[in-house]
């Protein structure tokens, strides 16, 4: 679409700024009220259109990408500059936007700040500005640009120093005498550390993208899987488990071990094992061993007649009991046909001593 044919189908600037757009509650809002920032939607088009058209022509290298020059663009109509004056004056330097000390200067000006120079040299420059009937003097030298690090062999302190240091007395002076004018914005000098001052001397290398370059993604490798528990494994573990003294602290982690399925893993089932082969081996168990001498089929008809000795036709406290041996760790189910000869033998040991007493 043609700029003409859009200009002529939308309100003119002036024409929004005179009427009522919001309805409220209290009344009509009328336009003016808002931020000077905003754009009419017609407007932004037509920004991104002359933006766009300007970045094409390759006049232009501060701006790297369409979007960098409408950002230029853009910012040069908060400041009340056209899109030229402001391609040749702002540039994307290190992500941040920054304008040359001469269109700040161009500006306060134009906005009634008057400035004498009260010296100029290559050891530095004192400023008097004023405004609206206030003056100040400001001054920057080279012991400024000392301190601030500025003296370098590539830096234009050293090419040309008393530009630079007029520059920077300036752009000093207006953060004081007229922030409005300044706006938080920084010169290419200050945003470079004295590098360069203006646009034509920066190389295109030095630009940066408004829009940054997409970050690939890296999936992340999927967990490797640790070998399960095997049966052998398993087995050892409940084999070595009554004949050694254990502490409190490993009964409560191969308890954890044995109650979360996550855990039990080849790699813990080891570690558990070479833990339980360190440990001292409890004394002499005569029964114990004379049991184990036993087949599994012998254990566990042994330990249901004891079981039934015990408690009689009383099932349900049997189980009880069965129960509270599985939260100890010395048995895996109630179930004792699903049991392994070390934790038949437990069962057994445990109620011959109920016999007993």
């Amino acid at each position: 679409m043609k700029l003409s044919r859009l200009f002529k189908k939308q309100k003119t600037s002036t024409e929004i700024a005179t009427r009522p757009i919001i309805e409220e509650s209290g009344g009509l809002k009328d336009v003016n009220a808002l931020p000077a920032s905003y754009v009419p939607p017609h407007e932004a088009l037509a920004l991104t259109q002359v933006a766009g058209a300007l970045f094409k022509s390759n006049m232009f290298p501060n701006a790297k990408n369409e979007a960098g020059a409408f950002a230029i663009v853009l910012l040069g109509r908060e400041l009340g500059i056209g899109a030229m004056t402001a391609l040749q004056n702002i540039a994307v330097i290190k992500g941040k936007l920054s304008c040359s000390a001469q269109l700040q200067q161009a500006r306060a000006m134009r906005r009634g700040v008057t400035f004498k120079i009260d010296r100029l040299d290559n050891e530095g420059c004192t400023l008097r500005l004023a405004r609206n009937g206030h003056s100040e003097q400001f001054s920057f030298t080279k012991d400024d640009a000392k301190t601030a690090g500025l003296l370098r062999p590539d830096s234009g302190y050293m090419t040309y120093p008393s530009d630079m240091y007029f520059c920077r007395a300036m752009t000093k002076g207006l953060r004081k005498i007229d922030p409005e004018c300044v706006l938080g914005l920084y010169t290419i000098d200050e945003v470079s550390d004295g590098k360069y001052s203006n646009i034509e001397e920066i190389p295109k290398a030095e630009y940066t993208d408004v829009i940054p370059k997409p970050r690939v993604e890296t999936k992340p490798e999927p967990p490797k899987e640790e070998p399960k528990m095997t049966d052998d494994e398993r087995s050892e573990i409940n084999t070595i488990y009554p004949e050694r003294e254990i502490d409190d602290k490993l009964k409560r982690q191969i308890k954890t071990f044995d109650t979360t399925p996550a855990l039990q893993t080849s790699w813990n089932a080891q570690v558990i094992i070479a833990k339980l082969k360190n440990l001292p081996v409890k004394k002499a168990d005569n029964r114990r061993t004379e049991l184990m001498a036993q087949t599994k089929e012998e254990l566990l008809a042994m330990a249901t007649q004891l079981l039934a000795y015990a408690f009689g036709d009383a099932i349900e406290v049997g189980d009880q009991w069965l129960a509270k041996m599985v939260t100890a760790g010395e048995l895996k189910t109630t179930d004792l046909t699903q049991a392994n000869k070390g934790q038949l033998v437990n069962v057994i040991i445990e109620l011959e001593k109920r016999a007993k007493t």
